[in-house]
C-alpha cells in the first residue's frame, strides 16, 4: 500500500469514529449534549446532593448559609462527571426550552463553563414564582453559553412590584434549578413556584445569631454536672462542656454551677441565667481536701461569682473556712459533685 493510500485509510477511519461519537452524543472529554429528559432524570439527585451540602454548613442571623463545602462535580450515572457550573447552565437551558414548549427529546448542548470567585452575599428570600425563575434561567443560559463562564451571582428577579435586597449566588441558583426540574420530572409540568436554599458565596462577613439558651438553666447545668463528675472522677476534663444547647468552657461551667448552687440553696428551682466569656484560671493552686458543709460551699460559690464578674476569669483557688485553699480544678469537681 502506498503512503497516499495509508493516509486516506487513516482519515477514513478517523471520520467513521468521529461520526459514531457524534451519534452517541459523547466525546473523549465527556458528553457533548444531553436530551432534556436526561437532564431532568438527574435533577432529583442534584437537588439532594446540593441541598445536603448546603444544609451541612453554618447559617447567619438571617438564616442564610455560608462556608458551604459545595460539590464541584456532579456524577451522572452511565455518562460521567459534569463540573457543577456546566450542569447549572444545562439545567437553565432545559427550563427555558420546556417553558417554550419544547419536547423532552430536545437536545441541550454541553459547554465547558468557568466560574468566577468573587465573594458575594445572597439575599434571604427562599422562593421564586415561575415567571421569575424562568427569567433567571434565561439570563443564566444566555450568559453561560455566550461567555463560557458564570459570575458568582446574578440579580434576583423582581416580581414586577417589589425590589429585593441582595443577589442570588450560583449555589442558590443551582439548588433552585435542580428543584424545578425535579418537580417537572414528577408532574411533567414546570411548577408554579419553587423554593431554594439561600447561600452566600466565598469569604463574606456574616452576622451570627445569638446562641440559643437552655429552656431550663438549672436542669441543663445539673445534666452537664453528671458528665463533668464522671470525667473528673477519671482525672479528665474536656475543654468544652455541653450545657444543652450551649457549649461552654470549664470556666463558664464553674460560674454556672456556682450560680445554680446558690440558687438551689436559696430555695430556687429555676431562673434565667446569663453567661459571659471568662478566661480559664492562669494556674490551679491549693491543696485543700476534705469535707465542706453547705454554708461554706455556698459562701465560696458567691465569692467565685463575684470574682469572675469582676475579673473576667476563673480564680486559681477559693478559700474554704474548713479545708483551706481549694484549687481551680478541685472547685469544678466539687460543684459537679454537689449538683449530682
Amino acid at each position: 500500500m502506498t503512503s497516499k493510500h495509508r493516509i486516506l485509510s487513516l482519515l477514513l477511519a478517523i471520520s467513521i469514529l468521529v461520526s459514531m461519537m457524534a451519534v452517541l452524543g459523547v466525546s473523549a472529554a465527556g458528553p457533548v449534549s444531553l436530551e432534556i429528559s436526561k437532564v431532568v432524570d438527574f435533577a432529583d439527585d442534584v437537588a439532594l446532593t446540593i441541598g445536603n451540602a448546603i444544609k451541612a454548613a453554618s447559617q447567619d442571623v438571617d438564616g442564610v448559609y455560608f462556608n458551604v463545602n459545595y460539590p464541584t462535580t456532579l456524577t451522572y450515572a452511565n455518562v460521567g462527571d459534569f463540573p457543577t457550573q456546566d450542569y447549572i447552565v444545562m439545567m437553565a437551558s432545559a427550563i427555558v426550552a420546556l417553558n417554550g414548549g419544547k419536547a423532552d427529546t430536545t437536545v441541550i448542548a454541553h459547554k465547558a463553563i468557568t466560574l468566577d470567585t468573587d465573594a458575594v452575599k445572597n439575599g434571604k428570600a427562599t422562593s421564586l414564582n415561575k415567571a421569575q425563575y424562568v427569567e433567571l434561567a434565561d439570563r443564566v443560559a444566555r450568559y453561560g453559553t455566550t461567555m463560557g463562564s458564570l459570575p458568582s451571582s446574578f440579580n434576583r428577579p423582581t416580581d414586577g412590584t417589589n425590589v429585593y435586597d441582595g443577589r442570588m449566588t450560583v449555589y442558590s441558583i443551582g439548588h433552585l434549578f435542580a428543584t424545578v426540574l425535579a418537580s417537572y420530572a414528577t408532574a411533567k409540568a414546570l411548577p408554579a413556584t419553587a423554593t431554594f436554599l439561600p447561600v452566600h458565596y466565598g469569604n463574606v462577613q456574616v452576622t451570627l445569631p445569638a446562641p440559643k439558651e437552655p429552656a431550663d438553666w438549672y436542669k441543663a447545668v445539673i445534666a452537664a454536672s453528671v458528665k463533668v463528675k464522671t470525667e473528673m472522677d477519671g482525672n479528665k476534663l474536656s475543654g468544652t462542656i455541653l450545657v444543652d444547647p450551649l457549649t461552654v468552657t470549664p470556666a463558664q461551667y464553674l460560674y454556672l454551677a456556682c450560680k445554680v448552687t446558690v440558687g438551689l440553696s436559696g430555695g430556687k428551682t429555676s431562673e434565667k441565667l446569663s453567661i459571659k466569656k471568662y478566661d480559664e484560671a492562669p494556674s490551679s493552686q491549693g491543696t485543700g481536701l476534705g469535707q465542706v458543709y453547705e454554708d461554706d460551699y455556698v459562701d465560696m460559690a458567691n465569692r467565685i461569682i463575684t470574682f469572675m464578674d469582676t475579673n473576667g476569669a476563673a480564680p486559681n483557688y477559693a478559700t474554704s473556712s474548713s479545708i483551706g485553699q481549694v484549687s481551680y480544678y478541685k472547685l469544678i469537681q466539687m460543684y459537679a459533685k454537689i449538683l449530682n
